[in-house]
C-alpha cells in the first residue's frame, strides 16, 4: 500500500471549501523559515475578489478586487504570481477575454487590465475559456527570479495556448 498524505495546512479562508472551481498559487520566493513570505493567493470563483492568505495562520492578508466593463466585482477562475512575486495575475473572467494584473502590495481594485481581444464575440486575439496562465520557471543554481514580461495563457472551449509579454499593448 502507498503511504498516506497527511495534511500540513488546510484553509477554508472566505467561506466553504471552494467549488469545483478555484486556483490558487504558492508566493515564488517563500521560505518556511520568513513567516512574512508564506503566503498564497487565491480566488474562488466569478463574484469574490483575489485573496492574500497567510499560509500559517489562514487569516487573509490582503485582497485584490477586479471590475468587468460595468463596473461589478468580477472575480477570476485561475491566479498566479509573476517570478519575481511582484504582481498577481488573473483570468477566467465570465463576461469578457481579459488578464488583471495587481501590485501585490496595492491591494485593493486599483489594477491593469490588459485584454486578449477586442471583445469577447470578436474574431481577433485568443477564444476560448482561460483556464490556465503561466509564467516561465527559471531552475538550476543560478535562479534569477526577477521580473517577467512573459506568460502564456491557455483556453479551452475552443482549446489553444498563447504567449503574451505585458509590454506589447493589445491596442
Amino acid at each position: 500500500n502507498p503511504p498516506e498524505w497527511k495534511t500540513s495546512l488546510s484553509s477554508h479562508q472566505g467561506g466553504p471549501p471552494p467549488p469545483s472551481f478555484a486556483s490558487y498559487a504558492w508566493y515564488p520566493l517563500m521560505s518556511s523559515s520568513s513567516p512574512a513570505s508564506s503566503i498564497y493567493v487565491s480566488c474562488r470563483g466569478h463574484s469574490l475578489p483575489i485573496h492574500l492568505i497567510d499560509a500559517y495562520t489562514s487569516q487573509l492578508r490582503a485582497s485584490y478586487r477586479p471590475y468587468n466593463a460595468v463596473d461589478e466585482l468580477e472575480g477570476p477562475t485561475v491566479v498566479d504570481f509573476s517570478p519575481d512575486g511582484n504582481h498577481i495575475y488573473g483570468t477566467g473572467f465570465k463576461t469578457d477575454r481579459t488578464v488583471a494584473v495587481f501590485d501585490t502590495n496595492i491591494p485593493g481594485r486599483e489594477g491593469l487590465i490588459m485584454r486578449l481581444g477586442k471583445t469577447r464575440r470578436s474574431s481577433d486575439g485568443q477564444k476560448g475559456i482561460p483556464s490556465a496562465i503561466a509564467f516561465p520557471k527559471n531552475v538550476g543554481e543560478n535562479r534569477n527570479y526577477g521580473p517577467s514580461n512573459v506568460f502564456a495563457v491557455g483556453a479551452y472551449s475552443p482549446a489553444s495556448i498563447y504567449i503574451y509579454d505585458n509590454r506589447m499593448s493589445s491596442n
